[in-house]
C-alpha cells in the first residue's frame, strides 16, 4: 500500500543585517493547503535558536528595516492570501533582550476598527505595504460597505504601524 505523501514546495529567503547577522527563512507550502509554515534560522545572534511559525498565509516578501529607530534592524515578513481578496498581513521579528530573534506581538485589534469611523473602515483586502522611515504603512482600496456588493469608489486609505517597546501599535495617518 502506497502512502499518500503530501506534495510540498519550499522557498528560501536569505537576509543579512547591516551588522552582519544572517537570517534564513525556509517557507514550506503543502499543495492544496492555503497556509504555510516557516522555520527561521539565525547566525550571529547571542542565541541562535530556530524559530518555527505555523499556519500563516504564504510569504509575499521579506525586508529588513529599523522600524523602532534603535540602530538595529528588524525582520519584517509580509504575507498575502493566495485566493479571495488577497488580504495582506505582516509580522515583525526583533532581537530580544535575551539575544535571539523573537516575534513581536501586535496589539489586540478591536473588531470595531472595521466599522464606520474605525481605522480599518472599508477594508476588504487588496492591500499594499511600504516601509517609510520609522513606520510600516498599509494602503488599501476603500470599499463602501454600506453599498450593495461593497463597491470600491476609487479611494484608498492608509493605516500606520509603529514599533514601540517591542509592541506593534496601529495608528491613524
Amino acid at each position: 500500500m502506497a502512502e499518500n505523501i503530501p506534495v510540498t514546495q519550499q522557498y528560501t529567503y536569505n537576509k543579512t543585517t547591516q551588522d552582519g547577522k544572517k537570517i534564513k527563512i525556509v517557507e514550506t507550502r503543502i499543495k492544496d493547503i492555503r497556509f504555510a509554515e516557516l522555520t527561521i534560522y539565525t547566525e550571529g545572534y547571542r542565541r541562535n535558536i530556530p524559530l518555527e511559525i505555523g499556519a500563516i498565509d504564504p510569504v509575499d516578501r521579506v525586508e529588513l528595516a529599523d522600524i523602532d529607530q534603535n540602530g538595529e534592524e528588524e525582520l519584517i515578513i509580509f504575507t498575502k492570501e493566495l485566493e479571495g481578496n488577497r488580504k495582506g498581513d505582516f509580522m515583525i521579528l526583533a532581537n530580544s533582550t535575551e539575544g535571539e530573534l523573537t516575534k513581536i506581538e501586535t496589539e489586540p485589534l478591536d473588531p470595531k476598527e472595521y466599522l464606520r469611523d474605525g481605522m480599518l473602515e472599508g477594508y476588504l483586502g487588496f492591500d499594499r505595504f511600504s516601509i517609510e522611515e520609522d513606520r510600516l504603512v498599509r494602503t488599501y482600496p476603500y470599499f463602501d460597505v454600506n453599498q450593495y456588493n461593497s463597491k470600491n469608489n476609487g479611494k484608498t486609505r492608509q493605516v500606520i504601524y509603529k514599533l514601540h517597546d517591542l509592541q506593534i501599535l496601529m495608528k491613524a495617518p
